[in-house]
């Protein structure tokens, strides 16, 4: 018997996730290190660990084993202790870098900087083929007709890949991240299937759309204490539209799911809290009816859409401005919460932005990159002043930084760069390096002239390496050396500052 279950999509997933599990090991902080749960990201895995505080009361208590099967590392590729002799992934950065240069190698014209944007895209090629498990022998035939000669031109490039990259990483002794996971995930299923386990293995939030993976949720499904929970199946839907699901709709890859486990969605389970459904989770249901099926919806109530408001403005300013007003509005009722979904990413920094006029700090789940946090836009605004062709512009930018310093006190670095662009700099387009900006302060008897000749001396490795044609690792060491002098202040060292906190260890683990 394959067991599924479903959490309902009004129902919080992770929390009747935890909820249920609790209850399965009769409340006992102990049983639950005896599970394992598969979820989709480590973002989840993070969450999972929130839910289970709230349910357990805070209680102390052994948690379940929590993997992500979405990306996982090196670390969490491995299950169980299962012997499996698969060569390491290789990095990503090795990657690109290796790409690039078999780019290079077919059009010795291209430019760098579009090398490394075509390696990023036959990276992601590679990842999306091996994942679907697509064999590269098929692609001379996926185009024919008035196509063809163009198409040709494309599998000529894409013999980079076809031919090139597989002697390219058997000479490096590793494979693709993507084909990594594949081989470790059907290790892992096979092991399972002749030796199944008998502790609780719940797969959930995943629905199969890898081929991989619904080959491993199907394994699981069939564990003795396996368990497959999908996010938010729609089991009231009626057969008939079922039936006429496509690859377009959302429940597609559940509907397949399903099919190859061989179970109907009247066999599922409903994992979760009993409620009340209201007209309005019936109103989205029914918004998701196949277009063969939409007739339903003459029977829609229209008690659903009470409480719903519509507002049409001009700019996507005024959006983020009134989104950010009804956010702070629910900070008034503490009992009250709110959640902003958009796929507009310039429309959710807006909103950040002015909600952090008024000090809210909000939660955004698609992450922030990190050249937007200040030690990111530091380290980029150090490289473009180390530049060669640097002018006053650039050393302003980065003495004007929250996170620098330069041997004095950071508000004290930032009033200096103030009164020598005031003084001297403003208007310059150019000043031939940080030895012609501290000249042209000496030349005119600036009271900051002296502290610009220091930092002129600080940057004269990296100005005077500039062209020369060093190592990656030298280079960053380099910039490394030089964030933390331009960071440190009269009493604390740059590195103090720099790579403290989310945002600094993230800064220190890409550049390590």
């Amino acid at each position: 018997m394959m067991r599924v279950a479903t959490i309902p999509p009004d129902a919080s997933f992770l929390d009747e996730l935890a909820k249920s599990l609790w209850r399965q090991c009769g409340e006992d902080p102990i049983k639950l290190s005896d599970m394992l749960v598969l979820l989709p990201n480590r973002r989840a895995c993070r969450q999972m660990r929130e839910a289970f505080l709230q349910v357990t009361g805070g209680r102390a208590a052994l948690l379940p084993s929590l993997r992500p099967l979405g990306d996982m590392d090196e670390e969490e590729l491995s299950f169980l202790d299962v012997n499996m002799e698969i060569p390491p992934a290789v990095s990503a950065i090795r990657r690109q870098m290796l790409l690039v240069q078999l780019i290079k190698k077919k059009d010795k014209n291209l430019p760098l900087e579009q090398a490394a944007e075509l390696a990023t895209s036959l990276a992601k090629f590679l990842d999306q083929a091996q994942i679907e498990g697509s064999d590269f022998a098929d692609l001379k035939n996926l185009v024919k007709g008035d196509l063809a000669e163009h198409w040709q031109e494309t599998l000529d490039f894409l013999e980079i890949i076809t031919l090139a990259w597989p002697s390219v990483l058997a000479e490096e002794g590793c494979i693709d991240p993507a084909e990594r996971r594949n081989r470790t995930l059907a290790a892992q299923a096979d092991a399972w299937r002749k030796f199944p386990v008998a502790t609780p293995v719940i797969a959930a939030g995943s629905t199969g759309s890898m081929p991989m993976v619904a080959e491993m949720l199907s394994v699981i499904a069939s564990l003795p204490q396996g368990l497959v929970v999908l996010p938010g199946l729609d089991v009231e839907l009626d057969e008939d539209a079922w039936q006429s699901i496509d690859e377009n709709h959302p429940q597609y890859g559940m509907k397949k799911l399903l099919e190859k486990f061989g179970v109907q969605r009247n066999e599922v389970e409903i994992m979760a809290s009993p409620s009340e459904r209201s007209d309005r989770v019936r109103i989205v249901q029914e918004a998701m009816r196949p277009a063969d099926a939409v007739a339903e919806w003459r029977n829609i109530s229209i008690g659903a859409l009470s409480g719903l408001s519509l507002v049409e403005l001009d700019q996507q300013q005024e959006e983020a401005e009134v989104i950010a007003l009804r956010l702070r509005e629910v900070l008034e009722h503490p009992t009250k919460t709110a959640m902003l979904v958009t796929t507009d990413r310039a429309l959710s920094a807006r909103v950040i932005a002015a909600l952090r006029r008024w000090n809210v700090d909000v939660n955004d789940s698609a992450g922030s990159p990190l050249s937007s946090t200040p030690v990111g836009s530091f380290l980029s605004a150090l490289y473009q002043a180390a530049s060669d062709n640097a002018a006053a512009i650039e050393y302003l930018t980065l003495l004007k930084h929250p996170l620098a310093g330069c041997g004095v006190d950071a508000a004290e670095c930032r009033s200096m760069a103030r009164r020598i662009e005031r003084d001297v700099w403003r208007g310059f387009r150019r000043t031939d390096g940080w030895s012609g900006a501290a000249k042209s302060l000496q030349d005119a008897e600036h009271p900051c002239a002296q502290w610009c000749g220091s930092i002129a001396g600080w940057f004269a490795p990296i100005t005077d390496s500039w062209q020369s044609s060093i190592s990656l690792e030298e280079r960053i060491k380099q910039h490394i050396d030089i964030a933390e002098i331009i960071a440190s202040t009269d009493v604390t060292h740059g590195s103090e500052r720099l790579w403290r906190d989310v945002a600094g260890e993230a800064a220190a683990t890409w550049l390590n």
